[in-house]
């Protein structure tokens, strides 16, 4: 016989913070609703299931009454597929399953690999590329693997320690993931011209803004700018 799922809520104002089988979280500011599980055995998934039934009327007046729907979808899902079901993506990767609502990297197929381990690249303009993967504990984040390519220019960096950790939910996450381990590498003298100007521009960009500067001319208009001073 199974045990009851746990289950804990707190409710301030408009700010909601509720966490069902230590592996579902959910948030709620306002109008802004977000939700991130990772579970990485079958046992777990049955768990949260289980929980999410049993909050049932909570979950739906807290305005996640579309969530079970979407967790329904976990177990059904091949290895190494990514859905969106509805404001939703879910993914699966052996036997690590995600569910995830808010905004990583803006682009469904992107933020599904990137819960379940894969690392993801960003090709941006000038043959530029940034890829990064994470390592997820206790609903959190840390930068495991980043990389700056720029034409056969290139830097990789690896390992738990590349930079702080962060709650998978906070806001701005991929970009303050890129910043922290950006900063254990800017300076070095092993990197080229171009990509030390690349990495320098990153690091000074702002949280909010940085996925759309890095997609727009003006960034590599400083970057180009930044190298030359560099010479």
């Amino acid at each position: 016989m199974r045990k009851a799922p746990s289950a804990a809520v707190e409710v301030h104002g408009e700010r909601l913070w509720a966490e069902v089988a230590s592996n579902l979280v959910l948030r709620r500011e306002g109008r802004r609703k977000k939700a991130y599980l990772r579970a990485g055995h079958e046992e777990r998934l049955k768990d949260v299931l289980e929980g999410a039934r049993f909050l049932r009327p909570f979950l739906s007046e807290a305005g996640f009454s579309d969530l079970e729907g979407a967790l329904l979808t976990l177990p059904r899902l091949e290895d190494g597929e990514v859905r969106q079901e509805g404001p939703y993506v879910v993914a699966r990767k052996g036997e690590d399953w995600a569910l995830f609502r808010g905004t990583l990297f803006g682009n469904p197929a992107l933020d599904g690999a990137f819960l379940v381990g894969d690392t993801v690249a960003l090709p941006l303009r000038e043959g530029v590329e940034v890829a990064l993967r994470g390592y997820f504990f206790e609903k959190r984040v840390g930068p495991s693997a980043v990389s700056l390519r720029w034409g056969e220019e290139r830097a990789d960096y690896r390992g738990k320690g590349l930079g702080p950790s962060y709650p998978v939910l906070e806001d701005h996450v991929v970009p303050r993931l890129l910043r922290g381990a950006l900063r254990e590498f800017t300076g070095s003298e092993f990197l080229s011209t171009r990509i030390g100007a690349l990495a320098e521009e990153m690091l000074a960009l702002r949280p909010e803004e940085f996925l759309k500067a890095l997609a727009s001319e003006a960034f590599f208009r400083r970057v180009r700018l930044r190298a030359l001073s560099r010479l």
